[in-house]
């Protein structure tokens, strides 16, 4: 009698123990379904991770094409700049050896027909707007002689005309050609003459 009642407590405490443990299938089912979602997450993570590093690539691989086309648009525009600066060096350059060249001209024109003044160094830059020793230097370069040599060499060249041309006396040759001074006149004339005075010059065209 004894032994069938425990018995059967022993039975009921078995089946209150059973019923107080999970139903493993149901455990599995839903550590399947915790790991299948967690893999899915982490999947998902990667995705997105892979998505925004390509995405951000694509911005700096656009952001570095952007810099490479702005680093020589302003490459171009600097040799541009450098080549139209070049051009406008050259063009003023000419256009400075031009104008020179045509102050040269009026200053030999203005000496040739003023050859009677009294012409200085400054009174023949001052024509031309240009400073002396600028203008010397130029003058020399373009036709080989000073300003004043060019001046005595014009009215010597007068002066033989008159000689030639003409039975005025010296002394009004002398001041025909710029020359106040007879005595210095003729020192000139000698000087561009190899020697020759005025008088032996005229008794040589008769001779």
């Amino acid at each position: 009698m004894h032994s069938k009642e425990a018995a059967g407590c022993r039975l009921c405490r078995y089946r209150r123990v059973q019923e107080k443990r999970p139903d493993r299938d149901c455990l599995n089912g839903e550590v399947t379904v915790y790991l299948t979602l967690t893999f899915v997450l982490f999947v998902s993570l990667i995705l997105a991770l892979v998505e925004s590093a390509s995405v951000q690539m694509a911005k700096n691989y656009r952001r570095a094409d952007m810099n490479r086309a702005l680093e020589k648009a302003v490459k171009n525009a600097k040799n541009r700049k450098k080549g139209l600066l070049k051009e406008e060096k050259i063009r003023k350059l000419n256009e400075g050896v031009q104008s020179a060249e045509k102050n040269v001209e009026k200053v030999k024109v203005y000496i040739e027909t003023h050859f009677k003044e009294e012409l200085t160094r400054e009174s023949l830059a001052s024509e031309v707007f240009m400073n002396p020793d600028y203008l010397s230097k130029l003058f020399k370069k373009n036709t080989g002689s000073s300003l004043m040599d060019y001046v005595t060499k014009v009215r010597i060249e007068r002066a033989k005309e008159l000689l030639e041309r003409t039975v005025l006396p010296i002394s009004e040759i002398a001041i025909e050609t710029g020359y106040s001074n007879t005595a210095y006149f003729t020192k000139m004339f000698k000087k561009y003459t190899n020697g020759i005075t005025p008088r032996e010059y005229r008794k040589g065209l008769g001779e």
